[in-house]
């Protein structure tokens, strides 16, 4: 067996774990037959995610393919921002689901995600505090959204988003990861200390990731 198999059992146990309300499982036995097969997919899948330095495709080889993706008329863009590169001085705390965005404010206007957030209003945003949030509410996204195509765009750690392309293999949605710089997670012990809101450092989106990202927003205008 590949590393990548037992990593992909490591995050499947790990979410196992921390569904104390059974909200995964329940939207899983929503289509049990098509969710079972498709977990089966991606557990026996080699690689579910390709790396070009620091973005993650997933579902796509390229840039230019989401591109694509992301102006069909069936298209749905998610994009999450993960809460360890929010201010640490975030008015709505940085460990939150929840987003000021408000360009008059003095710490908003200085955020990247609240002005990213801003700048089109042809996608759907969500603030992740953890990988099973965030595993939750495409969950949701897509039985709440017949017919439409979920597209995402996040941006995370490293760690993060190997964790999380097991995830997004297993709903069958496309999308791109933007690796994080800074006082990322190291090992998996941080990891899960991080996903409870222990985390005092604060993350960065290299300047190229920035371009990135208002690149692929302004496509969705």
């Amino acid at each position: 067996m590949s590393s990548s198999f037992f990593q992909k059992i490591k995050t499947f146990r790990y979410l196992l774990k921390v569904d104390k309300e059974r909200a995964l499982l329940k939207l899983f036995l929503k289509k049990p037959f098509s969710n079972t097969f498709n977990f089966i997919s991606s557990l026996l899948k080699k690689e579910t995610y390709i790396q070009s330095n620091d973005l993650y495709f997933f579902g796509i080889k390229d840039l230019k393919s989401f591109k694509e993706l992301i102006v069909k008329k069936e298209s749905l863009m998610v994009v999450g921002f993960s809460y360890c590169h929010r201010p640490l001085d975030c008015p709505k705390t940085r460990f939150s689901n929840e987003c000021l965005h408000d360009n008059s404010h003095p710490v908003c206007k200085n955020c990247f995600i609240g002005s990213s957030v801003n700048k089109t209003p042809n996608m759907l945003p969500i603030f992740i505090t953890d990988v099973y949030t965030l595993g939750k509410e495409l969950f949701k996204i897509i039985y709440n959204n017949p017919g439409r195509k979920i597209n995402f765009l996040i941006t995370a750690c490293p760690f993060s988003l190997k964790m999380f392309s097991f995830c997004s293999n297993m709903l069958k949605i496309n999308g791109i990861g933007i690796s994080l710089k800074g006082s990322i997670c190291p090992s998996f012990k941080a990891f899960e200390l991080a996903e409870k809101g222990f985390k005092n450092g604060k993350t960065e989106i290299s300047e190229e990731g920035q371009k990135q990202i208002l690149d692929i927003l302004s496509t969705t205008k």
